[in-house]
């Protein structure tokens, strides 16, 4: 009896084997990495292709980030044609009032609007407060007058009702209260300390004069000597407060 030859064993490729196959009622399609490039300018090329250059990336960033600033000192040219009746409305975040009157276009870029906002916060500041300060160094710079600086600066900021503003006008306007609130302390104690001194010359001044008269009329030494004495502490006096 011949033995029966085993019958032929197909080569096994795992490959094939783990691959579905495509039969006519087959719905089965193969993944693929497809790329789509966006129609458009060389920025949006450029957004399709980062995923291959770090470079691309970069450029992208750096484009946006000039894009970002050109938007931003847009809304500060906005900002400064404004009329004092628009910005009070812009500041009370009025804007679709203000975009109904052309003053900012519909759907304004958030840093073209942030600009507007910070810039109209220091304005506040620069045109209210600091104008207020100046009028009032020479009266806090008098002599004798014991004021408390501080006091009268954070006094005539609340009034601006800074308080009430957005975020971003807020952060700008108290940073440029810094500036303003540090210059106008400076010129009051260096204009109050110029006064006393002037004030304390004349007052030595008149002292020593007297002292003098006094001391013409003595009729004795000890009444000369007492009119010098008057005079040499009336100096002494004046270089302790000087």
């Amino acid at each position: 009896i011949m033995a029966k030859k085993p019958l032929p064993v197909p080569e096994f490729d795992p490959v094939k084997k783990i691959e579905p196959s495509q039969g006519i009622t087959s719905f089965y399609h193969a993944p693929r990495m497809d790329l789509k490039l966006p129609e458009g300018n060389l920025s949006q090329l450029a957004t399709a292709l980062q995923i291959l250059s770090p470079s691309i990336g970069k450029y992208i960033d750096k484009q946006a980030e000039t894009q970002n600033k050109e938007e931003a000192a847009q809304g500060l040219l906005d900002a400064q044609d404004m009329t004092p009746e628009e910005r009070r409305d812009f500041l009370a975040g009025k804007f679709a009032k203000l975009e109904l009157a052309g003053v900012i276009p519909e759907g304004a870029s958030p840093f073209r609007l942030v600009a507007m906002q910070e810039y109209l916060g220091r304005d506040l500041v620069r045109n209210g407060l600091a104008t207020t300060l100046t009028n009032n160094i020479a009266k806090m710079s008098e002599p004798g007058v014991d004021a408390d600086t501080g006091a009268f600066v954070q006094s005539e900021y609340e009034k601006l009702g800074i308080q009430n503003l957005n975020f971003y006008a807020q952060q700008a306007a108290m940073k440029e209260r810094e500036g303003v609130e540090r210059s106008f302390r400076t010129q009051v104690d260096q204009r109050k300390a110029a006064r006393t001194t002037k004030t304390n010359k004349e007052n030595l001044q008149s002292e020593v004069y007297k002292s003098i008269e006094k001391s013409n009329e003595a009729k004795d030494d000890e009444g000369k000597a007492e009119a010098f004495g008057a005079g040499q502490a009336s100096v002494d006096n004046f270089h302790k407060m000087t």
